[in-house]
Order: C-alpha cells, then sequence, then structure tokens
C-alpha cells in the first residue's frame, strides 16, 4: 500500500506492534494509555487484527500509525452508543470470541509525529485506513473522534464545541475537519467514550500536579476536567469524543 509522497511507504503490520505502541505512548498524554481495558486489550489488536494496523514509514522512521478492528453492528447509526471507544474495542473481541462476522470497521487512533503534520498526512491515513476495511469488504466505518484541540477548552461541553466554527465557516477543530474533508460525516457524541481512573498520588504522577482538595481539575492533555475525591483517594476522568461516519468509495465494474 503506497502513499502519494514518494518519499513515504506503508504497511500493515503484526510483528511490528511493539513500535506502533511505543510511538502511540510518546505521542498521547501519560493517562491515556492507564485504562484496565486499553492495558489488557491494546497489544492484542497486533495478533488478532493485525491487518488492521497500520504503519507509515519515512526510511526507518515512523511518521505515521493508525489503529483500527473490525465489529459486527446491526444497530441504528443515530443510536450508537455513549461508551464508544470502550464499547468498540470490547465489541470487537467479542465478536471474534463469539463467531460473529465483522460488517463495520472502527477506526481507533491516528496518530502523526509532529515533525510531518505539515505534510497534509492526516487525510491521507485516513483514507489508507478507509482502504483496508473496504478491502476486508466491509460496509462502512465508524470512529470515536479524539477533538485535537479540546483540550484548550476543557469545561466546554463537547457539544458547544462542536459548534464553534473558524473565521471562514469551517469546522473549528482541526482533526474533526480533516474528518469531515475527508468524507466523514459527524453523527454524535459520544460522552463516555473512555474512562480513567486511577488514585490520588497516580494523578498527580500522571498529571504533574498536587490535588490537595476535592473537586474537578483541568489537566494537561484531558478533552474535560477530572474529579478528585480525597476521601476515597480516587480521581476519575471520563472523556468525551465523538462519533464520525466514514462511507467507503464505491467500486465500480469495468
Amino acid at each position: 500500500m503506497r502513499i502519494e509522497h514518494p518519499s513515504l511507504k506503508s504497511w500493515t503490520f503484526a510483528l511490528r506492534g511493539f513500535q506502533i505502541h511505543r510511538f502511540l505512548k510518546d505521542k498521547w498524554p501519560a493517562f491515556m494509555f492507564e485504562d484496565p481495558l486499553s492495558r489488557r486489550l491494546w497489544p492484542w489488536l497486533y495478533v488478532r487484527f493485525p491487518r488492521y494496523q497500520i504503519l507509515l514509514f519515512e526510511g526507518r522512521r515512523i511518521v505515521a500509525a493508525a489503529n483500527s478492528i473490525p465489529i459486527h453492528f446491526d444497530g441504528e447509526l443515530s443510536e450508537l452508543p455513549e461508551t464508544g471507544w470502550t464499547w468498540a474495542i470490547q465489541k470487537a473481541f467479542a465478536d471474534r470470541r463469539e463467531g460473529r462476522i465483522p460488517n463495520t470497521q472502527v477506526m481507533l487512533s491516528i496518530v502523526i509525529a509532529k515533525e510531518a503534520r505539515s505534510r497534509r498526512l492526516s487525510a491521507q491515513m485516513i483514507e489508507t485506513m478507509k482502504a483496508v476495511g473496504q478491502r476486508e469488504g466491509l460496509r462502512f466505518a465508524l470512529a470515536p473522534v479524539r477533538p485535537s484541540r479540546k483540550s484548550e477548552f476543557p469545561m466546554l461541553p463537547m457539544e458547544d464545541y462542536l459548534m464553534r466554527e473558524t473565521d471562514d465557516g469551517r469546522i473549528f477543530d482541526p482533526w474533526l475537519r480533516a474528518h469531515v474533508e475527508a468524507g466523514g460525516k459527524i453523527l454524535s457524541v459520544c460522552n463516555r467514550s473512555m474512562t480513567i481512573q486511577g488514585s490520588t498520588k497516580t494523578w498527580s504522577r500522571w498529571a504533574n500536579q498536587r490535588f490537595t482538595q476535592n473537586g474537578s481539575f483541568t489537566v494537561e492533555g484531558a478533552l474535560a476536567p477530572i474529579t478528585i475525591d480525597l476521601e476515597k483517594n480516587r480521581g476519575i476522568y471520563v472523556e468525551p469524543n465523538v462519533w464520525v461516519l466514514h462511507e467507503y468509495r464505491a467500486r465500480f465494474a469495468l
């Protein structure tokens, strides 16, 4: 699978899963890989669904990575779960275990190295991932999208954030805008897409800040505030995402 840029190549990998995992951990906030579900299931993506995991190299250096999964979905698009990312990854493994034939792709993550973001790789990675799902005979792709600038407005409800526009009337968030410009359609908000819990000491380490009282606090990289309860020695972060639908390009017989 080739990318238009002549010096870049992309492959799907099973054996290079550890490289993708390391690449992602360097790009996400520390707490994003600390929920039990991620720790338990994420490494198995490269074993159970290797054809859906993509690396993009420039020479020997990774410049982008993408992860998706196949699920069986026979529900209504208007009723997608509030638990977006969590629901999707659990369902993929349950469907495989119970022998349900997949018909839908779910995009879990697309990450591009900071030094490569000026090359307009976002759209190319989205199209590459869609091509994987279409090649596998699936119907369409869904994505619980993590808006790239939402962390700058953690107190703003996601529904209100979606209403923001640029001065020229485009969608404000760059990552949501990239999905829409690549043919995506915003469907709904999944306000409980991921839930991450930890002790107050653990959250102090993840967030690099001390918590000395109960309440809601903003944390760098978080899309919404975290809630700290000192008596229960617990901090909880509930991440909102946005459901986006990608329909595959029609195939024409010659």
